[in-house]
């Protein structure tokens, strides 16, 4: 069920036991909200640092004529490109 909707009813339906489970107050609402841009903007800043650890391997392979540092560095900007977990940490606080 969309979250809206469990939100819209609750002040619509009279106030039970049985409804108060499926409840979602609007603060929650908002604070999920404010976390999945937050998780967005923490994942694509994750992505371009990965793109940017390949362009300075690529740079470096090219005017050393040596693959070594892009070998080296494979492992963190592919993990950094493609994982869905958080690889590195933005000091994000936690509010509470």
């Amino acid at each position: 069920m969309d979250k809206s909707l469990v939100a819209k009813r609750a002040f619509i339906e009279p106030a039970s036991v049985q409804n108060l489970d499926n409840v979602i107050t609007l603060r929650e609402i908002k604070h999920r909200q404010i976390q999945a841009r937050r998780h967005a903007a923490f994942m694509l800043r994750q992505r371009l640092i990965g793109v940017i650890l390949l362009i300075v391997g690529l740079i470096v392979g090219v005017v050393m004529r040596d693959i070594t540092v892009l070998i080296f560095l494979a492992p963190f900007f592919l993990s950094a490109i493609f994982s869905k977990k958080y690889i590195m940490n933005f000091n994000q606080k936690e509010r509470k």
